[in-house]
């Protein structure tokens, strides 16, 4: 499955001069192009107050229906992509900083940190689904197209690698060159479930690779070296719902469909194969489907949410289980093993929007963050015991 590439308004960057943000005094809906420049601008995404929406605009509570909600890599910024084009937030302080209106709507948008870089996928006619673009917010230019055989499920950012997930492979890329690199076949893959550290030293590539069918085994690769530092982990006896990997990839959460316990295994940097279990949480004793897991950006703290009521917070820079792959699936002595290991929740806190999908993730000032499709943004304290809700903000796309 092979990718094509049509390179519209690229510039060979380097990973520290990201694309620049919209100026002052821009609109930023309709912000002009810049003139052509061999140098790269350092420069960051800041927000605006937002213009009032026209009279006709459906805004608040469901009124426009979301497609996807992506926090990026640091939490500073959350991307919602609708049915009429996508909008992105800042988190700190809530605001609304930057709009698109795109016919047909977007079904995955991907900041590159707190860039003006975005990844952009859309959700049909005239934006096909199997087509990636490269966004350049400042300049209001579409840089970079890419042509896939199937569907786009998923896309992860760093400053030098680009990964796109498709059901049965993943496509990896120079994203400074925007060089095709390396197709890497996976299982069937239909919930597009991998993830990309952020850490460029130690940047691994985590996805579900079954090696004994329906089991959820997860392989780790290196992103920037082909076939380097392989990992197969053996993670739960049934399929794979959601991973994580921690920002310098040294650690990899994982949950499966039964979704009941939450486990951390430590990859090792120096390209040793063992990837022991380091960590066995209790999310519940009722099944459930886990939306989603996140680490905060030290990799202290780990957040996981599921289409129950309650949202978990475990530390993950306590004492650790001694652990090795024994401890992960098998017969009823690891059953009994793992529930007595189990460790349960440091903090908790109850959704607001029970039985509506969301997304989470923790920010740099200490706050869990977690975005309903019912178009909530809400930030609770992190903190033991139960976090406390401290702002709520409707999401207006």
């Amino acid at each position: 499955s092979k990718a094509t590439v049509s390179v519209l308004n690229w510039r060979s960057r380097p990973a520290a001069a990201p694309l620049a943000a919209p100026s002052p005094g821009r609109s930023l809906g309709h912000t002009a192009a810049s003139p052509p420049s061999a140098q790269p601008r350092a420069a960051t995404l800041r927000a605006r107050r937002p213009a009032p929406p026209p009279p006709h605009a459906m805004t608040g509570k469901g009124k426009q229906r979301i497609n996807c909600l992506t926090f990026n890599q640091d939490c500073t910024c959350l991307a919602v992509g609708t049915d009429t084009g996508y909008t992105i937030y800042t988190t700190e302080p809530p605001r609304k900083c930057y709009e698109k209106e795109i016919e047909g709507g977007m079904r995955i948008v991907s900041m590159l940190f707190r860039t003006s870089l975005l990844a952009v996928v859309g959700a049909g006619i005239p934006h096909s689904p199997r087509q990636l673009q490269l966004f350049n917010t400042h300049d209001d230019q579409n840089i970079c197209d890419i042509s896939f055989q199937d569907t786009v499920l998923n896309v992860k950012l760093n400053k030098k690698r680009l990964v796109v997930i498709l059901e049965k492979c993943l496509h990896v890329f120079d994203l400074q060159k925007m060089a095709p690199l390396q197709i890497i076949d996976t299982e069937a893959n239909p919930k597009g479930i991998a993830d990309l550290s952020m850490v460029e030293d130690n940047s691994v590539i985590a996805y579900p690779k079954a090696v004994v069918q329906g089991c959820g085994d997860v392989m780790v690769v290196d992103a920037m070296r082909e076939n380097k530092n392989v990992h197969v982990i053996r993670a739960h006896k049934s399929s794979l719902s959601a991973l994580a990997l921690s920002s310098d990839g040294t650690k990899l959460a994982t949950s499966s469909v039964k979704g009941t316990i939450i486990r951390v295994f430590a990859i090792s940097p120096q390209g040793k194969t063992d990837a022991p279990m380091i960590y066995s949480f209790r999310r519940g004793s009722s099944p459930a489907n886990v939306y989603g897991l996140a680490f905060n950006e030290k990799g202290t703290h780990l957040v996981a949410t599921s289409n129950k009521q309650t949202i978990h917070v475990w530390k993950t820079d306590s004492v650790v289980i001694t652990g090795s792959q024994s401890d992960a699936p098998g017969g009823l002595t690891d059953t009994i093993r793992n529930l007595a290991q189990a460790d349960r929740a440091w903090s908790t806190f109850t959704s607001p929007s029970p039985n509506t999908n969301n997304v989470v993730s923790i920010s740099k000032g200490g706050k869990v963050c977690v975005a309903t499709m019912d178009g909530h943004l809400f930030q609770y304290a992190l903190q033991p015991g139960e976090c406390k809700r401290q702002g709520e903000f409707v999401l207006d796309p």
